[in-house]
């Protein structure tokens, strides 16, 4: 943005004027000066906090993806504790529950009458 005095005359007839009227002049070209400062430090506030937003976005976007990835972590942890109790646990578990089936089972003794339950043959 061009100052004021640039845009009412050239710098070059600024000795030719009147003291009166270069006084005016450079009230003038302050006051327009002093009004662009206002605005680019208005400009400067709001970047300032677009660029505050940006970072706390920023920043809450990498405490989500932390939290995503410890997730992650942990559910990758109990999948695995499940598959390794699936394959430890529950082959035991069907070896007991065929071990209880077995021993509740009336069993035919040698002569051929059935035993009761707890019962050995001698």
């Amino acid at each position: 943005m061009r100052c004021c005095q640039t845009l009412l005359h050239p710098p070059a007839l600024l000795p030719l004027l009147r003291p009166s009227l270069r006084v005016q002049l450079e009230l003038l070209n302050r006051s327009c000066l002093q009004a662009q400062k206002r605005g680019l430090l208005e400009e400067v506030s709001c970047l300032k906090l677009k660029l505050r937003d940006m970072e706390n976005k920023e920043s809450n976007g990498a405490e989500r993806q932390h939290k995503a990835e410890n997730t992650v972590e942990v559910l990758a942890g109990k999948e695995w504790h499940r598959a390794f109790l699936r394959q430890h646990a529950i082959l035991p578990l069907s070896r007991v529950i065929a071990i209880h089936f077995i021993k509740t089972q009336p069993q035919a003794a040698p002569d051929g009458n059935t035993l009761e339950l707890g019962m050995v043959p001698n």
